[in-house]
């Protein structure tokens, strides 16, 4: 959420910018580092964590937004080949129903698919990116995968999320 709205650190691109976030929520750095570190966890009353969820719905909702939140549009190795991990509601398109499952799917793209995709991404969002991983799940992964819903989207190098 934090690098959705506040984008990424200048120190690493990988990391949201702290410094940024918590000038904006009235909150220290060092709190802010705890959150995401997963040492501490805020209520869900806590007011500064429902604006920053407001922010989010607000940021990932707009073509801005969604660009800001990839971060770096290559591998941040060279070597590494880009994925995408797609979480949510998904499986091989049949008549079962029992085919479709709540999964995360991770897909080997090459430099140009990726970069397609996250074009797709951030003009559209989720819904107007389904059929574009509709025929990358094809060609990549699994004929005939279907994703019924997307809850999450994680970009970057195989082995390590963006």
């Amino acid at each position: 959420m934090l690098r959705s709205v506040y984008g990424a650190s200048s120190r690493d691109p990988q990391r949201p910018d702290l410094r940024t976030a918590a000038v904006d929520l009235g909150m220290s750095t060092r709190q802010l580092r705890r959150w995401v570190s997963g040492e501490s966890r805020p209520r869900a009353n806590n007011p500064r964590l429902q604006r920053l969820q407001r922010l989010t719905r607000t940021a990932l909702t707009s073509r801005a937004g969604r660009a800001r939140s990839l971060g770096p549009q290559a591998p941040t190795r060279p070597e590494a080949a880009p994925t995408i991990r797609i979480g949510g509601v998904q499986g091989v398109r049949s008549s079962n129903d029992d085919a479709y499952r709540d999964r995360t799917t991770e897909i080997d793209l090459s430099p140009e698919e990726y970069a397609e995709l996250q074009q797709l991404w951030v003009e559209h969002g989720n819904a107007g990116m389904v059929d574009g991983l509709h025929a990358l799940a094809d060609r990549n992964y699994y004929e005939q995968w279907h994703f019924q819903s997307i809850d999450d989207i994680q970009w970057g190098d195989r082995g390590r999320g963006a």
